[in-house]
Order: structure tokens, then sequence, then C-alpha cells
């Protein structure tokens, strides 16, 4: 006796009445309904019913299962589902939810007035903590102006990091300057 799952797509983004389409077939006598347990790992984006029934005569079954878009910023989850029951042994597929809402960036200097020479912190906070390193993009409307990493690293689990920033001395005189520095990773807000 042979259980097989097989979902479609395999992979999807959180979205608002997003299906997935989930086929369970049998080997062996169809000469009777059979109904299994269907199961999922926890994700509250999808909806899965607790049984799924195979029609006499046939050798499989077609469900959707929806997913539901939840307004939260989350991690990207893998979903196991798993069929099972009639002496079957266990059939299990593996559904991928990349969340469709993206954490902002933003960034923070330790000083408001700085006057070339001066060395000043830049702190760079996520909104939500990286699951794996990100990697964030620093970039400045003066680059010329001051001496900065244009990379930086927030580990996993942390939401900020600390970078030293220098505004450098031309040894010239020059006008009050304003400046905006901007943060950016990918599936991050720009900050």
């Amino acid at each position: 006796k042979v259980l097989s799952i097989k979902l479609t797509p395999a992979y999807l983004e959180e979205k608002a009445g997003e299906e997935v389409m989930l086929k369970v077939s049998r080997s062996g006598r169809w000469t009777m309904d059979e109904t299994f347990n269907l199961t999922a790992t926890a994700d509250s984006r999808l909806s899965v019913p607790g049984t799924i029934t195979i029609p006499t005569g046939q050798s499989g079954t077609v469900v959707n299962l929806t997913v539901t878009d939840n307004d939260v910023v989350d991690d990207s989850s893998n979903v196991i589902l798993s069929v099972e029951g009639n002496g079957y042994p266990t059939a299990v597929a593996h559904l991928t939810i990349e969340d469709n809402e993206h954490p902002d960036l933003r960034v923070t200097a330790s000083k408001s007035i700085v006057h070339e020479g001066e060395t000043f912190q830049l702190t760079i906070t996520a909104s939500h903590a990286p699951s794996e390193p990100l990697t964030v993009t620093l970039t400045s409307e003066n680059t010329k102006r001051f001496t900065y990493p244009r990379q930086v690293t927030i580990p996993t689990g942390q939401t900020s990091v600390t970078v030293d920033v220098t505004a450098k001395d031309d040894d010239l005189p020059s006008e009050a300057l304003s400046n905006v520095f901007t943060v950016s990773a990918s599936r991050f807000n720009q900050g």
C-alpha cells in the first residue's frame, strides 16, 4: 500500500486568497471510500481540513488549501503536511510560505551636529530580528564627507548594530552641511 501527497505550488508568498492544490493518491483497490487524517505543522496562515476522503473508484482526490494574509511580520515558514490512515504509511509534503510583510530598517545618529574630524555612531535597527545574518547597505548623501562602512551585518536574532562614522576634515573652510544616511537590505523596508 502506498499513499502519496503532492502540493502545487510547494512555495508561495503569503497573500489573501492564495491557494495551494493538495493532491492525495492511494494504491491498492479502490472499492470503497477511504478517509485519511490530514495534519500540518502550526501556521495560522494556512487553512487545512482535519480529514480528506478519496471516493470509491478513484485513485486520489484534490483539495485546495487557502493561505490567508495575517498582516503581521512573520518569518517565512516551512509547513509540513502529513496524510495518514487506513494502514497506509504516512505521506509527507513541505510547503514554504514566504511572508509578504517586510520589517522596517531605520538609522539613528548619536549626534545631530558633527564637526569635521569628529567621530560619531550610527545605530542601524531592524523592527524584526532576522533569522539569519542580515547584510545592510549604508549610504550617505555626501559620501566624500564621511568615512563609514558601506555594508554592516545585523547578527541572527539581533535587532541592531552600531558603527563608527567619521566626518572627514578637508582643512578647508566650508558651510554647514546637512546629510541623510540611508539603510537598505533585501526583504526589509528602507530606512
